[in-house]
């Protein structure tokens, strides 16, 4: 299938995000963004989105867009940032909604062992439980409404090692920070644009459930949900160790998560974490009663029920889907730009592509009334393709019964 001109939802996007690019720029923006969809190779270079189009455009051009061309990733993410934050802003002056719910997670981009990009250094995969060549990248998600949710952020994380061999290349032009740094910077962002009003649920999984973190969340009067370790101390004993998992009776409670439902042994306990001063709720869970150790949540508002806890925790799902699409169908991982530049360049188009995506999702899940998968937006894209492809090709066949035999076929 040949691309015969851009998606007019895409081109709308542009318009409605008010990016100041020129028309070439806006062109190598539509081609990569349309390639990162519809290109179907294991690797989506540029040399084969290049081959997607009827035009043929100069690949070494689409290349250019990425290594001399005068625009900077930081405008493009931050134009998608606030039409964000606009869209949770209006929806919650028109009453739609009156909470969110923040999620923050990372994954690791795996390229191959020898590579020399300038952002990719060794980093430890939890996944793989190895080392691997790769770059670290730290998500912010906002979910909102009944079908409100996007990647609010997504930025590289960078060690302090990478971060030394980067300023000798380009003087001052990083800083090093932590994940738990990045997190409460991009919290901080969205805690300063959001209406003092709106109720605000961070969650986050046992990697980033440090002391900082939950207090920075409750400094700004946010409620943390969030994974706990089962070595932290709780009433002066380790989570593990405690005699309320042996003695009291479990209860079970179904939880849920869109579409899908599952029930899971729970067990509510009250008290302190060490290091925190505020009283908590840690609830315990086990799949089923023969689970040995089971996992444990932690939440600072101890009004909330024991199913209202974990439904809201199961929105950090959308983090896991997200990842997994960009890995797999966007091209989040197929870059072959080296420059350190370019590589940030390439995770700002992916992010276009990937709010380009959610945002059809929202408004079509509105219009429906259920909620969409991604992968139906997809399809819908790809669809729309091929009937513009079907289209051209028929009407250059003047033949009636020919163009009748030809449209039998394609159909």
């Amino acid at each position: 299938m040949k691309i015969t001109r851009f998606s007019s939802f895409f081109v709308s996007l542009i318009i409605v995000l008010k990016l100041r690019f020129s028309k070439p720029q806006i062109k190598n923006l539509l081609r990569m963004a349309e390639g990162f969809i519809n290109c179907h190779r294991p690797h989506k270079t540029i040399a084969q989105i290049a081959k997607l189009f009827l035009d043929n455009p100069d690949q070494y051009a689409l290349a250019g867009f990425f290594h001399t061309s005068p625009w900077k990733p930081d405008d493009l993410e931050c134009a998608i940032s606030n039409y964000i934050i606009k869209l949770v802003v209006d929806a919650y002056n028109a009453g739609i909604m009156r909470d969110v719910t923040i999620c923050i997670d990372d994954s690791t981009i795996e390229k191959y062992k020898d590579s020399t990009f300038e952002l990719c250094e060794k980093v430890y995969d939890h996944a793989k439980k190895r080392y691997i060549m790769g770059c670290v990248m730290v998500s912010l998600r906002i979910t909102f409404g009944k079908y409100g949710s996007f990647t609010l952020y997504s930025v590289p994380y960078i060690s302090e090692k990478k971060v030394t061999q980067l300023n000798v290349l380009y003087p001052d032009g990083y800083t090093f920070k932590t994940k738990n740094e990045i997190a409460r910077e991009l919290l901080g962002k969205v805690f300063d644009s959001l209406p003092e009003a709106l109720k605000i649920y961070v969650c986050f999984d046992k990697w980033y459930s440090s002391k900082d973190n939950i207090e920075y969340c409750l400094s700004n009067n946010a409620t943390v949900i969030c994974g706990l370790k089962s070595n932290r101390l709780f009433n002066g004993t380790r989570l593990s160790s405690c005699d309320s998992l042996v003695n009291e009776k479990w209860t079970k409670t179904l939880v849920h998560y869109r579409h899908s439902n599952r029930h899971y042994f729970t067990m509510k306990l009250s008290g302190k974490l060490n290091g925190i001063k505020n009283d908590l709720t840690i609830v315990a869970s086990r799949l089923h009663m023969k689970s040995k150790r089971p996992v444990f949540f932690l939440c600072t508002d101890t009004a909330m029920k024991v199913q209202d806890i974990l439904d809201r925790y199961a929105i950090r799902w959308e983090c896991e889907t997200d990842f997994l699409y960009s890995k797999k169908r966007i091209a989040l991982g197929d870059f072959r730009v080296r420059s350190a530049l370019s590589i940030r360049r390439y995770f700002a188009i992916q992010h276009f592509v990937l709010f380009g995506l959610q945002y059809r999702q929202l408004l079509k899940s509105e219009k429906k009334g259920r909620w969409i998968r991604l992968a139906e937006i997809i399809a819908q894209h790809e669809a729309e393709h091929e009937e513009q492809t079907k289209k051209l090709i028929l009407k250059h066949i003047p033949i009636a019964g020919e163009r009748a035999v030809v449209e039998a076929l394609l159909s």
